[in-house]
C-alpha cells in the first residue's frame, strides 16, 4: 500500500482517476442548472448577437465600457455557443474549473517541492465549493491561473533562466487571472511580490543592487497593465456608489472556517456532517504542519523558504481581511466566503513546503478524499432533480417568438431557480428585462438604459400604464414567465395579479414549474 501510492507513476494514475471520478455528477443533468449558471449562458449568447450586430439586441443593450474582472467565463462559453449546443459550452466552463484547478494546485507545489506533488488531492474537494455551485464561474475559473502563474513564476521566472516566450506566456496568466476575478488578482501579485523578493534575497542576500537587475525591470514593467487595469475598475466601481455594508460577527466568521462552511452548498442537514470532518482535516494538518515550522526552524533544519514564507504571509494577510471586510455591500456579497476558499487552498501550499511523512501525508490526503466522494451521490441526485426544471423552461422557449421581451415573477422558494428565466433567451433573439448581470457595473454587458428597463418591468409587473409601454417597446411581444402555482396564492396583491394576467395575458404555455403567458 505504501508503496503504490509513493510510487510517481502510481501515484499520477490515481490523481487522475480521482480527478475523473470527480466529475461525474456534473454528468447528471444536461445543464448545471443552479443560481447564475443560466444568466451565465443568456449573455454569453447576448454577446454573440452583439457581435453579430443584432440591431434588436444593440437597442437595449451595450459592451461595458469599463475592462471589467469577469470575463473568462464568456471567453470560453461565447465561442463555444456558436457551434455546440450551450449545455456542451457549459459543460466546457466547468471542465475547465473541475479539472484546472487540481492540475494547477499540484503544478504549483512541485514547482517548490517535488516530493509533495500528492497534496493537491486536498485541492479535489475544494472543486465542489458553495460558490461554484452556485455557478459563479468566473471566481472559480481563476483559481486555475492564479496556481499555474505562481507555479510557472518560481520554476520558469525565478529558478530558470527565462526567455521571452515565459515572460509571455506569464503575461497571459496574469491576464487570465485579471478577466476571471479581482480579488484573486490581488491575491496572485501579492503572491509573487513575496516570492521574488524571498527568492531574490535567497540569492543576492542584502546586496540591494541584486534588487534591480534586468529581471526585476521586465516583471515590473510586465506587472504595470494589470495593476493599471485593477486600479482603474476599483476607481470606475466606487464612482459608481455601493449600498450598505454587511458584516459577520465574530462566531460567524469563526464558524465559517471551523465548520467548513465552503463545503456545505445545498443542505447544511445532508452535507453538514461531511463538511465539518473536512473541515477538521485540512485545519489539523495546517496545524500540524506549523509545529513541524517550529521544530524545524529551531533546528536551523533546510524548508522551502522562497515559498513557505510567501505562502504564510499572505495566508495571515488573508486572516486580516477576513476579519475587517464587510461581507457584502448592497451590490457583490460573499466576500468572507472567498476568502475562507483562498485561504484553504493557500493553505495546501503551506502544507506543502514542511518535509512531511509522505505516508502520514497521503494518509490524510486518502481520509479527505473518501470522505469527499461520499458527497458525491447527494450532488448528482441535486444536479439530476433541477436539471428537469431547467429543460422544462429551455422547453418553452420554443413557444416565445424572435425579438421579444420576458417579464418573470417568481412564486416559489426554490433559491436555485432564481435566474431560470434566462434560459428563454439562450437559443433566440429573446430580451429577459430580470437580467441582473447587464443592471450591474461588474459584468461584460451593460442596459443602455437601466432605468428605463426597471420601469418598463415594473410597468408589466403592476399592469399600470400598458399601452405606454409596449409603444415604448415598439409593439413587440412580451411575455409573462411565472415560477410556482399562479393560483395557490391567496393574498390581496397576487389576487389582483392573477386577475390581471387573466385580463391582460393569455396562456400559451405550463408546467409544473412555470406558466407562460402572452400579452395581448
Amino acid at each position: 500500500m505504501k508503496y503504490f501510492f509513493i510510487n510517481p507513476k502510481a501515484e499520477i494514475l490515481f490523481f487522475y482517476a480521482a480527478v475523473l471520478f470527480n466529475l461525474y455528477p456534473l454528468f447528471f443533468g444536461t445543464f448545471f442548472p443552479f443560481m447564475d449558471a443560466p444568466a451565465h449562458l443568456y449573455n454569453a449568447s447576448l454577446i454573440n448577437a452583439l457581435l453579430k450586430q443584432d440591431a434588436f439586441v444593440h437597442t437595449y443593450m451595450q459592451f461595458n465600457s469599463t475592462i471589467v474582472p469577469n470575463w473568462i467565463s464568456y471567453f470560453i462559453t461565447s465561442p463555444l455557443l456558436r457551434v455546440v449546443p450551450p449545455n456542451i459550452a457549459e459543460k466546457a466552463v466547468l471542465l475547465v474549473f473541475f479539472i484546472g484547478l487540481p492540475f494547477s494546485v499540484r503544478y504549483a507545489i512541485k514547482a517548490f517541492n517535488e516530493k509533495a506533488g500528492y497534496l493537491a488531492f486536498l485541492s479535489i474537494p475544494i472543486c465542489y465549493n458553495f460558490l461554484t455551485m452556485i455557478s459563479f464561474f468566473n471566481f472559480s475559473i481563476g483559481f486555475v491561473s492564479l496556481f499555474y502563474a505562481i507555479g510557472f513564476f518560481y520554476k520558469k521566472i525565478c529558478v530558470q533562466q527565462a526567455a521571452w516566450h515565459h515572460y509571455l506566456l506569464f503575461l497571459v496568466l496574469l491576464l487570465a487571472t485579471y478577466f476571471s476575478h479581482i480579488v484573486l488578482t490581488g491575491v496572485l501579485l501579492l503572491f509573487l511580490f513575496f516570492v521574488y523578493i524571498f527568492h531574490t534575497y535567497k540569492q543576492q542576500g542584502t546586496h540591494i543592487a541584486g534588487y534591480f537587475s534586468k529581471k526585476t525591470i521586465t516583471l515590473v514593467a510586465l506587472a504595470l497593465p494589470v495593476v493599471f487595469l485593477v486600479v482603474k475598475y476599483i476607481a470606475g466601481v466606487h464612482a459608481n456608489g455601493h449600498g450598505t455594508y454587511t458584516y459577520l460577527s465574530n462566531y460567524e466568521l469563526v464558524n465559517y472556517i471551523t465548520s467548513g462552511r465552503i463545503f456545505t452548498v445545498f443542505n447544511g442537514d445532508q452535507e453538514g456532517a461531511y463538511s465539518g470532518l473536512l473541515a477538521i482535516i485540512y485545519i489539523g494538518l495546517l496545524a500540524i504542519s506549523l509545529y513541524f515550522f517550529v521544530l524545524y526552524f529551531s533546528q536551523k533544519k533546510e524548508l522551502y523558504a522562497a515559498f513557505f514564507f510567501p505562502s504564510l504571509l499572505v495566508f495571515a494577510f488573508l486572516l486580516v481581511l477576513y476579519k475587517v471586510l464587510p461581507d457584502g455591500d448592497g451590490l457583490a456579497g460573499y466576500v468572507t466566503i472567498r476568502i475562507v476558499i483562498i485561504l484553504f487552498l493557500i493553505a495546501i501550499l503551506v502544507v506543502a513546503n514542511i518535509p512531511l511523512n509522505p505516508t502520514f501525508g497521503i494518509t490524510i490526503c486518502g481520509l479527505a478524499l473518501c470522505i469527499h466522494f461520499m458527497r458525491l451521490p447527494y450532488y448528482a441526485n441535486v444536479i439530476k432533480n433541477q436539471d428537469e426544471l431547467a429543460l422544462s423552461v429551455f422547453k418553452q422557449a420554443e413557444a416565445i417568438k424572435e425579438k421579444s421581451f420576458v417579464v418573470d415573477c417568481k412564486w416559489n422558494d426554490n433559491w436555485l431557480t432564481h435566474n431560470f428565466v434566462n434560459y428563454l433567451g439562450v437559443n433566440k433573439s429573446v430580451l429577459c428585462l430580470m437580467n441582473y448581470e447587464a443592471s450591474l457595473p461588474y459584468f461584460p454587458l451593460r442596459w443602455n438604459n437601466a432605468y428605463q428597463i426597471s420601469v418598463w418591468r415594473n410597468n408589466l409587473l403592476s399592469f399600470k400604464n400598458i399601452e405606454e409601454t409596449k409603444k415604448s417597446l415598439e409593439n413587440k411581444n412580451i411575455y409573462y414567465w411565472i415560477q410556482g402555482d399562479i393560483n395557490n396564492r391567496t393574498d390581496s396583491a397576487s389576487l389582483a395579479f392573477t386577475q390581471n394576467i387573466k385580463n391582460y395575458c393569455v396562456e400559451i404555455n405550463r408546467t409544473d414549474f412555470a406558466s407562460l403567458y402572452q400579452l395581448k
